[in-house]
């Protein structure tokens, strides 16, 4: 595959979308590995084909704040569409680029979208839409909905999420905390 330059990754589309907005709005959570899922968000911030190319990180901060036409950054999509896999993996990287704080990651949370809904006003919703489904797959949808609702108040705490890939463990995960002296 080809590398993509930084503005394909960037440049919307009609719907204001860019290239991970439409990554996780094509999820099929019952029917993609959450393994395909990480590594395509990860390829996306990485651009990886054997090598890391020195943009992306000047690249990922503007991707991660990107607002489609309804005003939802791919962190709100990921949550409203209830994708914890996809959540933790953008947790992760607001949490731990270097060039950011705690902060950046408590108010990329508390973004709203044009019509002023949260991000866990609309997990919220997801979560009660599944609970409230007769379809045999709005159990798993309400279970995901509460396990972005425990990323994301891990991530409001300081904890970001330890994030196992089929190549092995990517991030830090929870920081470790000094021994007592007894």
């Amino acid at each position: 595959m080809d590398e993509l330059a930084p503005e394909q990754f960037l440049c919307p589309d009609q719907q204001g979308s860019t290239l991970l907005h439409s990554l996780i709005s094509y999820i099929n959570p019952h029917t993609m590995p959450s393994s395909q899922v990480q590594a395509a968000v990860l390829r996306i911030f990485y651009n990886l084909d054997g090598n890391s190319n020195p943009w992306s990180r000047e690249a990922v901060p503007k991707l991660l704040n990107a607002r489609n036409k309804d005003g939802l950054t791919p962190l709100h999509l990921a949550a409203k569409c209830a994708l914890p896999h996809v959540v933790a993996s953008l947790l992760k990287e607001l949490g731990y680029n270097n060039n950011r704080s705690p902060r950046d990651t408590r108010l990329a949370i508390a973004v709203r979208d044009t019509y002023g809904t949260s991000l866990l006003e609309d997990l919220s919703s997801t979560y009660w839409l599944a609970r409230s489904s007769d379809e045999e797959s709005s159990l798993l949808l309400e279970a995901d909905a509460m396990f972005c609702v425990c990323l994301i108040s891990d991530a409001l705490a300081g904890r970001l999420p330890l994030i196992i890939t089929g190549s092995g463990l990517y991030g830090r995960g929870k920081k470790k905390r000094a021994k007592r002296e007894s």
